[in-house]
């Protein structure tokens, strides 16, 4: 249980910083600029 715990608390971490960054890119009117990680280039 402990294990799925952890992975709920991954997952509303990054529906929290998804939803941070859609409410700026929105309230500012712009298009988000996102870089790729390094290692993905």
């Amino acid at each position: 249980m402990q294990k799925r715990k952890g992975h709920n608390k991954a997952t509303v971490a990054l529906a929290n910083k998804l939803t941070r960054i859609a409410w700026a890119v929105w309230l500012k009117d712009r298009t988000y600029e996102g870089r790729a990680p390094e290692e993905a280039l």
